[in-house]
């Protein structure tokens, strides 16, 4: 993507979302999130009501009648933006890709942050921190956050996939029909034919199986295994970066789809020192498949690919129930270290959650 379309594209996002702002969220936020502490503002003299506990001792005694202290509360925050900006967020089965969603996201945190003179900085991860900006202040500074941000993901959309390395895998079905497809991926494999005829020779033997009734196979799949493409998912690395720079303590929000493990230790250390809201993105199709018949489907992080018979309604069941497990997981993971967590899906408004979450934390505070 040249410059000219990401500027193009950082003006669409900014009047978008600040219209959302000055509309909705800016109140929200600012209700939701507390600065840092109360700042010493002026004496005055006591007044019935007031809290003894603020007394002034000295000025009391120096002036012989009570004086008490007030404080402000110190607003300003240090808002940081996390973003996960591995392979997987390149998925999108409606309008757009949980990477778009991203972006947006940031930009609507973003402008919220700036309107309550809040300083705002990013983090961009994926096997690595890929960017950091650091925290500033102002309208010029958001907009540099979107860009980079558009700017980052338009390098990793064009980067070319690295050649696949192919073996069988079955996975499940009766032994017969097993026997053969592990007997006929073999040939293919020791011929070395290219992966997308691969991928059609065994759509093409699934059906022959069908056809001749061998084997009773409610799923298959057909698996072939990559060299790493460089955009897996470490949010422990970047959980530990951010405990390494963030010395006072912010507001830290962590965007991803969380389709990554091991993850649990930095975030538990990471929520002792920084307030800590994970926004986690989820496109529907990762958690029900409809029966469409044959899928290709690939890991985009790990370019192991699979095809999978989605007609069969054991394969349906299942698929569901993996996503339901991984869904009660993470909510356990965050429910147990502390952390607010927000579900935003590609196919909703990504408005509606925000605004109901700032709402519920504010009624909290």
């Amino acid at each position: 993507m040249i410059q000219k379309e990401i500027l193009k594209k950082v003006r669409r996002i900014e009047i978008q979302t600040r219209q959302v702002v000055n509309t909705l969220l800016s109140g929200e936020y600012h209700s939701a999130l507390k600065g840092q502490g109360m700042e010493f503002a002026e004496v005055r003299e006591y007044q019935p009501g007031d809290d003894v506990r603020r007394i002034d001792w000295n000025v009391t005694a120096r002036m012989r009648r009570p004086f008490v202290k007030i404080f402000d509360e110190e607003r300003e925050l240090t808002v940081m933006l996390m973003v996960d900006a591995s392979s997987s967020g390149d998925f999108g089965s409606v309008e757009q890709t949980k990477n778009q969603i991203a972006v947006e996201l940031c930009a609507l945190l973003a402008f919220s942050a700036t309107k309550n003179n809040d300083r705002v900085g990013l983090i961009v991860f994926t096997d690595r921190v890929e960017k950091f900006v650091p925290p500033k202040k102002g309208r010029k500074h958001v907009l540099r956050v979107i860009r980079e941000l558009l700017a980052q993901f338009s390098r990793t959309e064009t980067s070319e996939p690295r050649p696949f390395r192919s073996r069988p895998h079955p996975v499940m079905g009766g032994l017969a029909s097993l026997a053969i497809l592990a007997a006929a991926a073999s040939m293919i494999s020791a011929i070395g034919i290219p992966e997308t005829t691969y991928q059609w020779l065994a759509e093409a033997v699934i059906s022959i199986l069908g056809a001749a009734g061998v084997g009773v196979v409610s799923w298959w799949a057909f698996r072939t295994y990559g060299a790493d493409k460089g955009r897996g998912t470490d949010i422990a690395g970047a959980l530990d970066f951010l405990n390494r720079i963030m010395t006072r303590r912010g507001v830290v929000f962590l965007i991803s789809d969380f389709q990554a493990a091991g993850f649990e230790k930095a975030l538990k250390a990471a929520r002792r020192k920084q307030d800590v809201i994970a926004i986690t993105l989820t496109d529907p199709r990762e958690v029900t498949l409809k029966g469409a018949g044959l899928l290709a489907l690939e890991d985009p992080e790990t370019g192991e690919s699979v095809v999978v018979d989605s007609s069969g309604k054991r394969f349906r069941d299942w698929y569901e129930q993996q996503a339901r497990t991984r869904h009660a997981q993470r909510k356990r993971l965050f429910r147990t270290t502390g952390v607010d967590c927000v579900d935003v899906w590609t196919d909703e408004s990504y408005v509606d959650p925000l605004v109901r979450f700032f709402s519920a934390r504010a009624k909290r505070m």
